[in-house]
């Protein structure tokens, strides 16, 4: 997380990624898992910081991936799942837990299937998902750096490259999967996307797209096989 604590007001989002919160998974949901905690100790005995704001934004980031359940200090099924196995299997569930969080699962469907510039995703953020605009550097980073953990993308200059989730394409002969939905998360209305300007691609948009169906009921251990055919052909 950057050290400035942003602009308060506008649409919430995760100001911890995937990755930093990883840390985290194998003891909330060993401590959590029989019993709720009270904020002091959750904050001290799991995350290891004091209770106040920066225990707060932590709490906070785990709840919009689906981690924390919404009203007490205690596991979800999801990280649970997570923290059961070991790195090299979570792809699928680190998938369902990017798509909790609704701001970046709009984003994800509006940009995947192709290179992405980091001032695309600020400007997304701010128009359509009502982000604060001194906000959306700090969104776009935390976006992308998630993605790229849960398997969804690859870092490119000056951006993103995410695989289209939408439909499974010809090579790979996969059957098609649903998805995990979004966890709660502040409510935003919505506006209407500005029209994009025409662009120029990047090489990397030469690759082919992959096409794959995520949505709110997803089996993870299709993902899984999924995710691993995409990573043999050397499309993430």
């Amino acid at each position: 997380m950057s050290k400035s604590k942003g602009r308060k007001g506008g649409a919430s989002f995760p100001r911890y990624d995937l990755k930093q919160l990883s840390k985290n998974f194998e003891l909330v949901a060993s401590k959590t898992s029989k019993k709720a905690m009270n904020e002091d100790d959750f904050c001290r005995g799991v995350l290891g910081i004091s209770s106040g704001q920066a225990c707060g934004y932590r709490v906070a980031a785990l709840r919009h991936f689906g981690l924390l359940e919404k009203d007490q200090y205690k596991t979800t099924e999801l990280c649970s799942e997570i923290a059961a196995r070991p790195k090299t299997e979570r792809s699928s569930y680190l998938v369902k837990a990017f798509m909790s969080c609704s701001v970046f699962k709009k984003t994800y469907n509006t940009c995947s299937g192709r290179v992405v510039k980091t001032s695309e995703i600020e400007t997304y953020a701010n128009r359509s998902l009502g982000v604060h605009l001194e906000n959306t550097e700090e969104f776009a980073k935390i976006f992308m750096t998630s993605a790229i953990f849960a398997g969804l993308g690859t870092a490119t200059t000056g951006g993103i490259s995410l695989i289209k989730v939408d439909g499974v394409s010809k090579q790979t002969e996969s059957s098609q999967i649903s998805d995990a939905e979004n966890a709660q998360d502040t409510p935003v209305e919505e506006v209407k996307p500005q029209p994009q300007e025409s662009r120029q691609l990047d090489s990397d948009e030469s690759k082919s797209a992959v096409q794959i169906k995520l949505d709110s009921t997803m089996d993870p251990e299709k993902l899984e096989k999924l995710l691993k055919i995409l990573q043999k052909y050397d499309l993430i």
